[in-house]
């Protein structure tokens, strides 16, 4: 933790930060699991931090969980460590790049040690629409994977309303498996989503719908690693908001289903419910 700080303040430091969406984030999850052979219950905190100046902005987050497992199959609590860094740089009104980076640390499975390295790029088309492009390196011991995220963004002034809306389509590639931990993963995958925020004043509502297999996924605009073998299919999120001056208060709730390539068991339900504390520099 005390080398994540010290990564934090030199970011910072080079950034000058100075933006009005500069803020730090808390967050907790608690997710539950149905039809597990492996897991019952898991806890996670993460803290989330954005600094920004003139043409660049820095975002840096850490997270740290415990899951509960059945032992066995597995021999221990599952304890994962994760840092995630992305830059990104406004060429233009209408043009950026970013640059991303996921570093994992997990006790039990084989993706331990695993590295996501990340290029994207974002031009807006007209007023309100924007396309958008991701790659994703994924660098395990046992594996490496690509993904390509693309994706349509669009926003709308509804009255008294903001609405966004993202139609995404993922892209990903399983290569040079060399462990029974992914040997039982496809060597394609294709998921398709849709995400969609609506804004009046001070209140928000959000929600977001991913259909089509995908496993070792980079989600949540590379703020999310799932660096287990579980091929998830669907997946439902709603969430909602209010904004006190400088402070956000954001609850949300997840469902998902999965199955357990090692084990190979299907039908695993994900239930998982947030709440997320920001504060506004």
């Amino acid at each position: 933790m005390r080398e994540i700080l010290l990564l934090w303040i030199l970011l910072s430091t080079l950034v000058q930060a100075s933006g009005s969406d500069d803020h730090i984030s808390l967050r907790y999850d608690y997710f539950d699991f149905s039809g597990s052979k492996q897991k019952d219950e898991g806890h996670r905190g993460t803290i989330h931090l954005q600094a920004s100046q003139d043409k660049n902005r820095i975002q840096l987050a850490y997270e740290k969980s415990l899951t509960q497992t059945y032992q066995p199959p597995l021999r221990e609590d599952l304890k994962v460590d994760k840092v995630m860094v992305r830059f990104d740089h406004k060429i233009s009104k209408k043009e950026k790049f970013n640059l991303g980076f996921i570093m994992v640390k997990d006790n039990i499975v084989a993706t331990d040690g695993g590295k996501v390295f990340n290029l994207g790029y974002c031009h807006k088309t007209a007023p309100g629409i924007a396309l958008s492009g991701d790659l994703y390196y994924g660098r395990y011991d046992i594996m490496k994977t690509y993904q390509l995220d693309l994706a349509v963004k669009l926003y709308k002034d509804l009255g008294a309303f903001d609405a966004r809306v993202n139609i995404v389509a993922k892209n990903i590639l399983i290569d040079e498996c060399s462990d029974a931990f992914c040997a039982k993963a496809d060597e394609h995958y294709f998921t398709a989503g849709i995400k969609a925020k609506l804004e009046h004043q001070e209140f928000f509502l959000h929600g977001a719908a991913f259909f089509g297999k995908r496993v070792f996924a980079i989600m949540m605009d590379g703020f999310a690693l799932q660096h287990h073998a579980m091929e998830f299919d669907q997946t439902y999120i709603v969430g909602v908001g209010k904004r006190f001056d400088d402070v956000e208060l954001k609850l949300v709730y997840a469902h998902q289903r999965a199955k357990e390539l090692p084990v190979d068991n299907s039908g695993v339900e994900v239930d998982s419910g947030s709440l997320k504390v920001t504060y506004y520099f």
